[in-house]
């Protein structure tokens, strides 16, 4: 994860590893999508995620962009995804 980890083959690592980041204790788990280009060869999309972290009392957010290159038959050849993580104190 991050742009110097491991990166994550298939949709079974990315799953895995999504999974694993949110904690079974999490509320209120939100994502939504807004795909900003399609072309034959490429897909760009801006996703936004949030969880509230109860036991710490945070809320946890993503602000990412998905880029996929896509074969002549229309298949994902390449993934990329960068986002920026923000923690803020729940309200009381």
């Amino acid at each position: 994860m991050g742009p110097f980890g491991e990166l994550l083959r298939g949709p079974e690592e990315i799953r895995a590893k999504w999974a694993a980041s949110i904690d079974p204790g999490d509320t209120n788990v939100r994502c939504d999508l807004e795909i900003l280009l399609v072309t034959p060869e490429l897909g760009v999309a801006s996703w936004i995620a949030s969880h509230e972290r109860e036991v710490e009392r945070k809320l946890v957010r993503y602000d990412g962009v998905f880029l996929v290159s896509l074969s002549d038959e229309g298949l994902c050849n390449e993934f990329r995804e960068w986002w920026n993580t923000r923690e803020d104190p729940l309200p009381a």
